[in-house]
Formats: structure tokens, sequence, C-alpha cells
């Protein structure tokens, strides 16, 4: 198990447990109630965290890895949807998406991994770079696709999206069509229990930094 799953599985048990008290404290139909606006006052971007990558001692990449939750109108009539995953620039540019189905009548949220089977950046000006993907290998994060893309123009969206502090996801789910729309808010550093969003510059620093750093180390 690499570390990014391990990170992973932590981040979503400890989620659970945070809304299982719910469960405890209420009656079926209140703690239901009381489940659905918790999520829905966590909607939105979890964290956001920029995390340098190392191969054999040397820095080769630059990551920003994220977390979030979002509501599915497009395959599960608003269900909630656990959004985690990272950006990551070295000798390509690679994204990944690990999609979790949130069942709310369950006391550990049933978190069930849902594998998208396409997904890419979108800019401003609502253009892609799906274009310049060059596959998606295999992840053994449950839930997870990996993509591979050509460093441009997937480095520039990012440089954007750090500059207007939002970088959208896009994402399908069971095969379908329909694209799934997940805007990164990159200053949100962690969310309360009340999904009161805490927010700082330091992942949006810490990655410019790297970039400038993994820049230097090819001259």
């Amino acid at each position: 198990m690499d570390a990014e799953t391990r990170r992973f599985r932590k981040l979503t048990s400890c989620f659970a447990l945070a809304l299982v008290l719910v469960y405890v404290t209420s009656n079926s139909s209140q703690a239901d109630s009381a489940v659905d606006q918790a999520l829905a006052a966590m909607s939105g971007t979890l964290d956001v965290k920029s995390q340098p990558y190392f191969n054999k001692g040397q820095l080769s990449g630059c990551t920003l890895v994220f977390d979030a939750i979002t509501q599915d109108w497009n395959y599960r009539q608003g269900g909630f949807l656990k959004i985690s995953g990272n950006v990551c620039n070295n000798l390509g540019a690679n994204l990944k998406v690990v999609v979790l189905e949130i069942d709310p009548n369950e006391p550990t949220l049933g978190l069930k991994p849902s594998a998208p089977s396409r997904a890419y950046l979108i800019d401003d000006n609502l253009k892609t770079n799906l274009a310049t993907l060059r596959g998606t290998p295999p992840s053994d994060t449950p839930g997870a696709l990996f993509s591979i893309f050509e460093v441009s123009p997937t480095l520039d969206m990012v440089l954007d999206g750090l500059r207007a502090n939002k970088l959208t996801i896009a994402f399908n789910s069971k095969g379908g069509d329909t694209d799934i729309q997940l805007p990164l808010q990159l200053d949100v550093q962690e969310v309360t229990q009340s999904g009161e969003r805490v927010r700082s510059n330091k992942a949006k620093s810490d990655f410019a930094n790297c970039l400038t750093a993994l820049g230097n180390s090819f001259r």
C-alpha cells in the first residue's frame, strides 16, 4: 500500500467517525437529516496541500493534493461523493482522481469506491486538457483514475489556477458521457466540523516554491 493510499483511507475513516456520532445521539429519521445537513455544510473543498515528490534523493515533481465533497446531480440525484487526489508536475503532468460514494443511511457512511473512466482539467475559458491525454495506467487506490497528460497546457492551467485561486477538475461516473465539475478553492487549508473553512495561501506558496526549485534543478 503506497503512502497516498494510506493517507486517503485515514482521511475517509476520520470523516466517517466525525459524523457517526450523529447516529448514536439521534433517532433514524433525525440522523439521516442531520447527516445530510452535515454533508451539505462540508460540501466543497476540504483541504489543499502542496507535496514535493522525490525520486532517488532528487526533487522530481511538485504535487497539489486535494480533498473535497460534492453532490452528484448527474448520476445520483444529489447523492454525495467524497473526492480526493492530486495534480502533479514532473516529466509529464499527472492527475489522480479518487471517487467514493457516500451513503448517509449507514453509520460509517458506506464509502464505496466508484472510479471514473475520464478525468481532466477545465480552465476559465472552458477549454480542457483532455486532447493531450497520454494514458491512464492502473492505480492501486480504490476508486481512483490516474491520468497522464502532456505538460502543456496542463502546467499553464495549474499556474492560472494558482493565480485565480481556483482549479476545476471534471470527471464522469458509471462510464457515462456527462462530466461532473469540481471547482477546487486552492486556499482552503481545512474545514471544521461546523463547515467553516480555514484559509491560507501556504499550499499555493509551497507549490510555487517547489516549481522554482524543480526548474533550478534542471539548469
